[in-house]
């Protein structure tokens, strides 16, 4: 799609009665949505808490704009796998958790399809595709090899420092904290203060306690 092509749907889709599922809900290249699936997404606070229907829609909506508006400050990247690539993501743990099927448990995807004159069949073709990429590339427990040297955040995304070294209890294997770098000293976070769901995307994000 042409730069300005993209631009103008940005710019119209960002003004529609439909936003933010227009942005889901556009046809977008699978090798492009591959690309960015592939991508490290900070999953947004509020992911991890069960949210209701209302405020998971009004996370996407927030996460959507941030999208659009990043996109018509810089044009490049096409706004519409990467909003369905970071949504998804998030998505994905609900899904895990079968709190989730897909968008349509969320809104009327149905609907939107007919409004928006794109077909059912292509739409779940290419949710379906999605959730398999999804699964390719973020699904498992990572190892403990895979923790070190990633970032330590807390939810609100503020940096604390990286994974320096990891203590696990001699008797059973289990992981027991992490040793985390800071610019001062070095933290030890026990590994129940960490949202181990959100260490696929080379983040380790602490709940939040002292």
């Amino acid at each position: 799609m042409k730069t300005e092509i993209m631009m103008d749907k940005v710019y119209n889709y960002l003004r529609s009665r439909l936003f933010p599922w227009n942005f889901l809900m556009e046809p977008v290249d699978d090798a492009t949505i591959e690309h960015f699936i592939k991508e490290d997404f900070m999953i947004p606070p509020g992911m991890d808490n069960e949210p209701s229907k209302e405020e998971l829609s009004k996370i996407i909506g927030d996460e959507v704009q941030k999208i659009a508006n990043e996109c018509l400050a810089h044009p490049g990247k096409d706004p519409f796998a990467h909003a369905q690539a970071l949504i998804y993501t998030m998505l994905y743990d609900l899904q895990r958790r079968q709190e989730l099927r897909g968008l349509g448990d969320i809104v009327d995807a149905k609907a939107l399809a007919k409004l928006m004159g794109i077909s059912m069949d292509s739409f779940e073709r290419k949710e379906k595709l999605i959730w398999q990429l999804i699964q390719r590339y973020k699904d498992g427990k990572p190892s403990a090899k895979d923790m070190l040297g990633q970032k330590v955040t807390y939810g609100d995304g503020t940096l604390i420092g990286t994974v320096h070294n990891i203590v696990y209890d001699d008797r059973t294997g289990d992981l027991l904290e992490l040793k985390v770098k800071t610019d001062k000293e070095l933290l030890a976070i026990p590994i129940d203060g960490i949202r181990l769901k959100n260490v696929y995307n080379n983040y380790v994000i602490l709940k939040d306690i002292q």
